[in-house]
């Protein structure tokens, strides 16, 4: 009897604390919220980030506080933040 196949997940996910006003950009892809400093900042962040990696916003805290230090504190100045789950296609392969 073959050895049973064994499960290999493609992806991960990774949390940061970043920005709140960069929301609706990350997870919905609606820069509108954003001024252009802002989109740079927050492509700045994104391909200092994950660079050539596949990866998706996939969740945002409800809950955020006023802080100074964050995940993109060389971007973004002291603002609104909160906990932002990626979801990160790692490809793998099973031998």
């Amino acid at each position: 009897m073959p050895p049973e196949p064994i499960a290999i997940c493609p992806f991960v996910t990774e949390t940061y604390m970043l920005p709140l006003h960069w929301a609706s950009y990350f997870v919905n892809a609606d820069p509108s919220c954003l001024d252009d400093c802002e989109l740079d900042a927050a492509d700045g962040w994104w391909g200092a980030t994950f660079g050539a990696r596949s990866a998706s916003c996939t969740d945002v805290s409800e809950e955020h506080h006023f802080t100074k230090y964050h995940d993109a504190d060389s971007w973004c100045l002291a603002s609104d933040a909160a906990v932002f789950t990626f979801l990160i296609h790692s490809p793998t392969t099973a031998t």
